[in-house]
This record gives structure tokens, sequence and C-alpha cells, in this order.
């Protein structure tokens, strides 16, 4: 792996070309156990649409969950992680992101670890395995907070996919926006809990790459 920051690489196209592509691309890094990751971050009303660049505002993480999964094609579930975290910048949380993830300031206040802990903990969920997937580009949610709390680039020495555009591709959704909360209902795989709790979105994009697999062949 060379040294310096990684972009996630994209994967993109059109209609069954697009997923036969992505798939194809999937199949090569998940070649061994995966990494599915979602995170939650501090937010405001207003926040996503001006991309967090009002007053002092930062996407620092306040949740980490994620899935260890078997590499392509089976995306077996092996271990699962989940964890708080306080935000320094911003501690106090806003109504707006205690309402939409269920995170209460308490919990962050009695349970959230600090950042640097809590990506301690996260990476050594993660050893031995080949990538981290997300959908959408949570890896750079993870390098700005690495640069906030002075701890190196984390897509320096990992290596990161966004797979997005491969669900919009099995979704036919390429140029629809959608979050990770709403893959239950898009591809019919159950629910593993609530929408935008870190865990629970980490396993439904998880199914949805297994669904997405099962679609593609």
């Amino acid at each position: 792996m060379s040294a310096g920051t990684r972009p996630d690489r994209q994967i993109t196209g059109e209609g069954p070309v697009a997923l036969s592509a992505a798939l194809a691309e999937l199949r090569t890094v998940a070649c061994g156990d995966v990494i599915v990751f979602d995170l939650e971050y501090t937010s405001w009303p207003g926040s996503l649409e001006r991309e967090w660049s009002g007053s002092n505002e930062h996407r620092e993480v306040i949740q980490i969950g994620a899935v260890r999964i078997t590499g392509y094609p089976d995306f077996a579930e092996r271990d699962a992680f989940a964890c708080l975290v306080r935000p320094n910048i911003n501690p106090a949380l806003s109504e707006h992101v205690q309402v939409l993830t269920g995170i209460r300031q308490a919990d962050i206040d009695a349970y959230g670890l600090n950042y640097a802990d809590a990506q301690a903990r996260f990476f050594n969920f993660s050893a031995d395995t080949v990538a981290f997937l997300s959908n959408g580009n949570d890896a750079a949610v993870l390098a700005e907070n690495a640069a906030l709390n002075g701890l190196p680039d984390p897509r320096a020495c990992h290596r990161f996919l966004n797979v997005r555009p491969l669900l919009g591709a099995a979704l036919g959704r390429l140029n629809r926006s959608f979050s990770s909360a709403d893959l239950n209902a898009l591809t019919g795989v159950p629910a593993a809990g609530r929408d935008h709790d870190g865990l629970a979105d980490a396993r439904a994009v998880a199914a949805a790459l297994a669904w997405a697999v099962y679609r593609g062949n």
C-alpha cells in the first residue's frame, strides 16, 4: 500500500453494465473478510444542504457502527461493533441530531469515548480485514475527525470503498440519492434496528450488498 492519502475508489456507469462492472470491482476488493461501517455525526437543521458550512459546524462522529463480514459473495456477519463518541468542538448535541439518531445527550455524557479511543477500538476490531466498505464517503468523515483530533489520516494505511454507486446500480437509482436508512425499504430486507443507528445501518448496507450480488447473478 502506497504512502499518503488514498482517495475512495468510485464505481460508475449505467444500467446492467454498471452493475456488472460494480460487482467485478467488489469481487476484487472483498477478497477476504471486510468491514461494513456507518457513522453518525453532529448535525443541525439544514447542515446537510449547506454541507456543514455554517459557523463552527463540523461532522464530529458521535457513533461508529460496524459489522465484520465474510468476503464476496456471501457477506455473512462474523462480528459486530458499536460505540458512542464524545464530540469535542460541539459537545452539546443538537435536538435535531438527537431526534434523528435516537442518541441522547445523556448517553454521550455517560458512555461516549473520546475520538482517539473510539477510532483505536474500531481499527482493533477491524484487524486482519482487507477493506472498509460504506454507503457514501464515510472515509472522508473519518479523515476529518482524525484531523480534528491530531491523528493521521486513516486512508493512508487502510483501503476504503464507497459502495453507494454499486447499490445505486442495483437499485436503479444511480442518479438519485438514498441513505443507509433507506436500504431496507428499497431492497425489502427486514430492518435490523432503528433508522440512523450506526450498527443497524451498517447491517442494512451489508444486507443490501448481499442482495445486490444475488440480483446481479
